[in-house]
């Protein structure tokens, strides 16, 4: 039972650090997650109920980032920080605001970006993750980071800039300059289309609840396009396990992502375009991340073909 376990907080964060140092001051994980709470200040036990698997899942009433509710960040001014915002919520996207200083995003799903870009107004489905490059003030103060993705906005992160100063570290933020810029995907035909729906009382892809025994199956290292059609008025982060992929389009307009990711959220009647190339063989999960809509039915797996075996020559 995911959206339970998850719910009452079993999760963790695995950090892969870079083969050389960055040159951050500070490195520090972000996890954001909200808790449905009694008056008595217990987890609510209500979980999967029929409003929330029908609607937008659970979003609780509480919001914490490392499971502090007035969580809090100290830098000395000048300093650059490189933060790790990890979405652990079964269900609520979280959409960030920078007022000052500005920042940047220099990597989304573990994935460095193409370029790096405003970070201001980022938005972090549930079980995405993205990495931001802040600089702090030269001077001592306060500031802080914002959630306003719902119509309340929410202080995430006060941040105490205090201290004597140090000198900026000057460096080029990391970026993935190989990250293709696939321009004429746009117009190349769709390969499989997952159409997103809710059928009676259960979420379904293509018509199917649960259609883990009907997994489409592409070919490794070849160019594959998939469309998500999102038949319903509900949000849904459609997750791909163990590949990444690019977003082409959405809703018929060309969009230039400049990143490799592993999820993509979906508003009501978005179409949506990516592409990938896949590497690694095998049977891959794919699935909505709102864990009451995967519950629900909408899971299914993508099966990538094992590469033909390479004769040794003689």
């Amino acid at each position: 039972n995911s959206t339970e376990q998850v719910e009452r907080g079993l999760y963790g964060t695995l950090v892969v650090e870079d083969a050389e140092s960055v040159g951050y001051s500070q490195d520090v994980v972000m996890v954001m997650d909200d808790w449905s709470l009694t008056p008595t200040g217990a987890i609510d036990t209500d979980f999967n109920n029929p409003t929330d698997v029908s609607h937008n899942g659970r979003w609780g009433s509480v919001i914490t980032v490392n499971g502090e509710d007035e969580a809090q960040l100290t830098a000395r001014p000048g300093e650059r920080v490189r933060l790790r915002f990890v979405n652990a919520s079964v269900a609520r996207p979280y959409a960030l605001r920078f007022v000052n200083p500005p920042a940047q995003v220099i990597a989304i799903d573990g994935m460095y970006v193409r370029e790096p870009r405003s970070a201001d107004a980022t938005l972090i489905s549930p079980g995405a993750r993205v990495d931001v490059d802040i600089t702090m003030p030269d001077t001592p103060g306060t500031f802080e980071i914002v959630e306003d993705f719902s119509t309340r906005a929410v202080r995430l992160v006060t941040v105490v800039v205090d201290g004597g100063p140090v000198d900026t570290p000057d460096f080029a933020a990391p970026r993935n300059g190989r990250i293709p810029e696939w321009v004429e995907a746009v117009d190349v035909d769709v390969d499989i289309e997952y159409k997103l729906a809710l059928t009676g009382s259960r979420w379904t892809i293509n018509g199917d609840s649960f259609p883990i025994f009907e997994a489409e199956q592409i070919e490794p290292d070849v160019f594959t396009k998939v469309r998500f059609t999102n038949n319903s008025i509900r949000l849904h982060p459609m997750h791909l396990h163990g590949q990444f992929f690019q977003v082409l389009a959405r809703n018929g307009e060309p969009v230039n992502d400049g990143a490799f990711r592993d999820s993509v959220l979906l508003f009501k009647d978005d179409v949506v375009d990516v592409g990938l190339v896949a590497l690694d063989a095998g049977m891959w999960a794919m699935h909505c991340h709102i864990l009451e809509h995967a519950a629900g039915g909408m899971m299914t797996f993508l099966e990538v073909a094992a590469r033909e075996p390479v004769e040794a020559s003689s």
